[in-house]
């Protein structure tokens, strides 16, 4: 394994970097304070800016949203109707206004029945109607004002019409935004040629999974439960989305068939925006594809992990290897740990899952919490999956920082003004760049997350930290570790048996 991975890295990173983001931050660190007693504020100092990395590639998604501003796709029409509803207020009077449409096209003589089926499938949610919910036969009613009545007594006898309404529409929003982040993010990944940076998260992720699978063979949990088999098949099934050709042909395929059934209907019913967009979103199959994150993301739809542009690009033009695998291979790492890390609050992909490994994770993150809280912080059982995949995904970009650098991990990276980083210490630092921002961090109760500073100075638990920056035992830092959280391997904790409930 080790071979093979480091002839590719050194391939991968014989190119000369465009842009450093991470070199480009050690002009914010603060180089006076020790990084044993808050490294995330000495990495990232209170001050007068947001998050960083939106700072430094929100420009740079911004001009390749707007070299996209042409295209076909970012000029629908039923986009432009699409904005001009707002989903709380959809007015009451939806209901007079059909029927007074239908009124118009009667006493004008027009057929109607185009127009009563389409209301009909609204009503009646795209299945068969009931015999008062059929519309179709009041198009035989030559008495205007009676069928109109009759019409009034079927939409009121429904009763479902608005709050329907409300969610087909709310419904159409979140299926086109979703397709949309995946058409802007590939085409600028591909606008981008970023073909370096994917083929070396690629290898990232290769080379994380056939590490864990040796681990998940060692773990005495595992083998006490007899769960090898069962927790090997799912890590070995985690694979990177980057079929961006077929992804992006579906999305745009899936955008331009809501196009065209509104202009259809437009067609047979002209005027009738709103109930045109109710009809095209009766007709939106929603898309089981993957959907690409739009911006500073990642995410893992098991099997597939996917990446934003920003992962990419810092993978290809980052200059340093440790840097790359203290942001990028983290990253990589937690996403991978998505899948094999047990959420108690919902049934997971795994059969069982160490309550001590669960209980030393969420201890970590107290103790990290209590001796680091700026506004406030939060630490709940909903945060497990995240807090767990934090810390195991550092440990597996770490593992490949030690297979990459070998002896040279304490040699000089750069000299700042008055302070030198070493390769490892490097590797650190980058981690913490990725949380930067000056605000003080302040939790949110229904965030999965925990807030950036204590993610970044979690750290604080990998032995190798305390290696780095030679921290006394009684720093904070260290003060704030218990002991490391090692979920798989052959020093993972031994563990009874936590039941999924059944079904």
């Amino acid at each position: 394994m080790i071979l093979p991975f480091s002839i590719f890295l050194i391939c991968v990173t014989s190119q000369t970097a465009a842009l450093d983001f991470i070199r480009q931050q050690f002009e914010v660190i603060d180089q006076f304070s020790d990084p044993c007693d808050n490294f995330y504020r000495h990495a990232c100092p209170v001050g007068d800016y947001e998050w960083l990395l939106e700072e430094f590639y929100g420009p740079v998604l911004n001009e390749y949203k707007q070299e996209q501003k042409d295209r076909v796709w970012e000029n629908l029409e039923f986009k432009k109707s699409l904005d001009g509803v707002k989903i709380a207020e959809i007015p009451a009077t939806l209901g007079e206004n059909i029927v007074h449409y239908f009124e118009t096209l009667c006493e004008a003589g027009s057929d109607t029945k185009v127009f009563l089926l389409k209301v009909e499938k609204v009503l009646s949610r795209g299945k068969e109607c009931d015999e008062r919910g059929c519309l179709s036969p009041l198009a035989g009613d030559l008495n205007c004002t009676r069928a109109a009545s009759d019409l009034t007594q079927r939409i009121h006898l429904n009763g479902m019409l608005q709050s329907w309404s409300s969610s087909l529409i709310a419904f159409l929003k979140t299926e086109f935004d979703l397709s949309m982040d995946s058409i802007r993010s590939i085409n600028a990944i591909l606008d981008a040629d970023l073909r370096g940076g994917v083929a070396l998260i690629k290898e990232f992720t290769r080379a994380m999974i056939e590490s864990l699978v040796e681990k998940i063979k060692e773990t005495p949990w595992v083998q006490r439960q007899g769960v090898e088999a069962a927790i090997e098949t799912v890590a070995n099934k985690i694979q990177l989305g980057d079929n961006f050709g077929l992804e992006l042909r579906d999305h745009i395929e899936h955008v331009m068939t809501i196009e065209t059934d509104f202009l259809k209907c437009l067609k047979d019913i002209p005027g009738q925006d709103f109930l045109c967009l109710l009809f095209a979103a009766m007709n939106v199959k929603k898309m089981k594809e993957i959907h690409f994150p739009s911006f500073i993301n990642a995410q893992n739809d098991h099997p597939t992990i996917l990446f934003g542009l920003p992962l990419f690009d810092l993978a290809q033009n980052v200059e340093e290897m440790a840097a790359k695998l203290g942001v990028v291979g983290m990253v990589t790492g937690h996403e991978i740990s998505h899948s094999l890390i047990e959420d108690p609050n919902r049934q997971d992909l795994l059969p069982v899952f160490s309550q001590e490994a669960t209980q030393c994770i969420q201890n970590q993150f107290n103790n990290t919490c209590t001796e680091f809280v700026e506004e406030s912080c939060y630490v709940a059982d909903h945060q497990i999956d995240e807090n767990g995949s934090d810390i195991l995904g550092l440990q597996l970009a770490y593992e490949l920082f030690e297979t990459y650098y070998r002896d040279t991990a304490q040699d000089e990276y750069v000299r700042l003004n008055h302070i030198s980083i070493t390769y490892q210490q490097l590797f650190f630092y980058a981690n913490a760049f990725f949380f930067c921002e000056g605000t003080p961090g302040k939790a949110d109760s229904h965030d999965t997350h925990s807030i950036f500073g204590i993610r970044a100075n979690v750290v604080a638990q990998h032995p190798a930290f305390k290696e780095a920056f030679n921290c006394s035992a009684d720093s904070r830092m260290m003060q704030s570790v218990e002991k490391q959280c090692l979920i798989y391997g052959e020093d993972a904790p031994e563990t009874r048996r936590k039941f999924r409930p059944s079904h």
